[in-house]
């Protein structure tokens, strides 16, 4: 089997003498090849690979008429290139994250550059798109991530996290949130201001981090004695590719006006594109308003949209910094050690408390509607 590419000696050239070289003044001398062979005890053909990475990259240049390599006059300052592969699609929760690690990249020093040319994940060629960079980052929808892809991630030539819905895979690195804890956390806050009769609504299309939030809700529905925790627990069935926010106002407004459907005093929403449609339908059905006739509790992902919604949403939070510092960590570690196994990340979430939420005996239907 072959290497990958970070633990092949002429990478391990090249990142030495890129973080040596962009700190020397433009201008400067770059080693020659057989001061560098015996340095490094390499071959003259992975001395060459490196140096013509560093030519590619722009750091280092040959002169005209002049046989020995110099620092370029404005060299580029990164200690290392690395690219965020996304889709092309505009998502708060991208965005929040993506600008997060623009600021760590910054701090480390690191050059972040984004590549969000693929709309599909069958339509992305990862190699392709991490390039010559030093590693990659994937953002994965909230689809089903196809074989060729699943094959290139196990695999990688150069080190790849992999960040929003991280595959169930142990030779797969990746940054998520405990998405049980999440579900779990949600019903625990609205029992403790005393509801028990609290609707779970799925309005993402079907993806592991999602099912496991509506699982972990139901855990902890069980735990607290209701035995009817399947009845509270409505799922949109949202495809791929549709409005997740208008099909799910459409499937919430007809459980609203079903006769048979049980009574409730709060929702959580296992996505905060569902607590905006969750709201309007409450108000188009009944005209039933958060909080003071449904509390409601949603998870707000890296999303920073939430504090300015009306009412304000208690939700469960990722901090994205945090969320962004551990990834770079990761890569930091693979790039410093390529022989370190795939490793998973799950960073916890906090509740933060806002105006969505009061107390089932200050409703103005504590019985439920």
């Amino acid at each position: 089997m072959a290497k990958p590419l970070t633990a092949t000696r002429h990478f391990h050239v090249m990142r030495t003498l890129r973080q040596e070289l962009r700190l020397k003044e433009p201008g400067a001398f770059v080693p020659t090849v057989n001061e560098l062979k015996k340095r490094f005890n390499a071959s003259q053909a992975t001395i060459s690979q490196a140096l013509s990475t560093l030519q590619d990259e722009g750091l280092i240049r040959r002169p005209d008429g002049r046989s020995r390599l110099v620092v370029s006059e404005m060299p580029p300052k990164a200690a290392q290139r690395v690219v965020l592969v996304r889709p092309s699609w505009s998502s708060p929760d991208y965005d929040a994250l993506q600008r997060a690690m623009v600021t760590d990249c910054t701090r480390r020093g690191w050059q972040l550059e984004v590549d969000a040319s693929h709309s599909e994940m069958h339509e992305l060629e990862l190699n392709r798109a991490i390039g010559n960079r030093d590693a990659g980052i994937l953002m994965t929808s909230m689809v089903n991530i196809p074989d060729h892809l699943m094959n290139v991630l196990r695999r990688p030539n150069r080190p790849v996290v992999t960040v929003i819905q991280v595959p169930d895979d142990p030779e797969i690195s990746g940054v998520g949130t405990d998405n049980i804890a999440i579900g779990r956390m949600a019903i625990e806050h609205l029992m403790s201001q005393g509801h028990e009769q609290i609707l779970t609504v799925i309005s993402e299309p079907r993806a592991q981090s999602i099912v496991q939030r509506a699982q972990g809700a139901r855990d902890e529905m069980l735990i607290q004695g209701q035995t009817h925790a399947d009845d509270l627990i409505l799922n949109c069935r949202i495809r791929h590719g549709e409005d997740s926010i208008a099909m799910t106002y459409e499937s919430f407004c007809e459980f609203l006006i079903s006769p048979k459907r049980p009574k409730i005093t709060a929702v959580f929403c296992v996505a905060w594109t569902g607590a905006l449609a969750v709201m309007k339908a409450l108000k188009d059905v009944g005209n039933w308003r958060v909080p003071d006739d449904v509390s409601l509790v949603t998870y707000a992902g890296e999303s920073l949209i939430i504090p300015y919604l009306n009412p304000p949403l208690t939700a469960l939070q990722t901090n994205v910094n945090d969320y962004a510092h551990n990834v770079l960590d990761l890569i930091e570690g693979q790039l410093d050690d390529p022989t370190t196994p795939a490793k998973k990340i799950a960073l916890p979430c906090q509740i933060v408390q806002r105006e969505s939420v009061i107390a089932k005996s200050q409703s103005n239907h504590p019985q439920g509607i």
